[in-house]
């Protein structure tokens, strides 16, 4: 049997499950549950930095450009959502830390094209 990683913590385990323990998958179901809410903000954000980034193109300011891409970067820190093929791969809790690394890093490129 072919060993699957935990949707949770991201650990490997042998079984059928998506979840290594009843623990993990309390715990997954708790927190999917708590980031419900907080995705139309997500939705709200990436979209307004997309239009930043977008008016900045088109009126050709470079620094308008960089803080659509800073807008853009701070959801993604605040607010970590990953897809579900990344869950899988690493696990809930491992994917919201890659989620808020690659936030950070698209806030640093914003922040130097602002400069």
């Amino acid at each position: 049997m072919k060993q699957k990683r935990c949707f949770y913590c991201g650990r490997k385990f042998d079984g059928q499950m998506r979840f290594c323990s009843a623990d993990c998958r309390e715990k997954y179901q708790e927190a999917e549950k708590q980031d419900q809410p907080y995705i139309k903000y997500f939705v709200i954000g990436i979209v307004l930095g997309i239009g930043v980034m977008f008016f900045g193109i088109c009126v050709l300011k470079h620094w308008l450009t960089g803080a659509g891409i800073m807008v853009t970067g701070l959801t993604i820190t605040l607010l970590p959502f990953t897809t579900p093929d990344t869950v899988e791969l690493m696990g809930y809790k491992r994917a919201r830390t890659a989620g808020r690394i690659a936030g950070a890093i698209t806030m640093l490129v914003g922040l130097g094209m602002c400069l």
